[in-house]
C-alpha cells in the first residue's frame, strides 16, 4: 500500500466507504488511512472532493478527518484477499495532496495522526 492508493472497504455497521491511504508509519508496515464521506451538514468541510477529483466521486464529498486511523498492511491486504475490501483507481497526487494539507489544517484530526505526520513541525 503506497500513498495515493484508494480502497472502498465493505463495513456491516458504518456503511461502505471508500479509504485514501495518507502515508507510511512503522517502517511500512502500517499505513495511516482517511474516509471519504457524502457531504452533509455535520461533515467536516476542510477539504471537500468534487466529481472529477476521482471517479469514485460523483458528489460532493467531503474527507473525513476524525476517521484517520492506522491500518496494519497485511490487515488490507487480507482484506481484499477475502473481498471485504476493493482496490479503486489511486488518487490524483494534486488531489492527494490537498488531502495532505486537510489533515494538518482540520480541527477532528486526531492529535496523534496529527503528530505522526509531522504536522506543526
Amino acid at each position: 500500500m503506497i500513498p495515493g492508493d484508494v480502497l472502498l472497504m465493505l463495513d456491516a455497521h458504518a456503511g461502505d466507504h471508500c479509504w485514501v491511504v495518507l502515508h507510511a508509519i512503522d517502517g511500512g508496515a502500517k499505513v495511516v488511512a482517511v474516509m471519504l464521506r457524502t457531504a452533509r451538514a455535520f461533515t467536516d468541510k476542510t477539504v471537500i472532493l468534487k466529481a472529477g477529483d476521482h471517479p469514485f466521486v460523483s458528489v460532493d464529498t467531503c474527507i473525513d478527518y476524525s476517521s484517520a486511523k492506522p491500518f496494519v498492511v497485511s490487515g488490507l491486504r487480507q482484506r481484499v484477499t477475502d473481498r471485504l475490501a476493493f482496490p479503486k483507481q489511486a488518487m490524483d497526487a494534486v488531489v492527494l495532496q490537498r488531502i495532505l494539507e486537510g489533515l494538518c489544517l482540520s480541527s477532528r484530526t486526531p492529535n496523534y495522526i496529527k503528530d505522526e505526520a509531522g504536522c506543526g513541525s
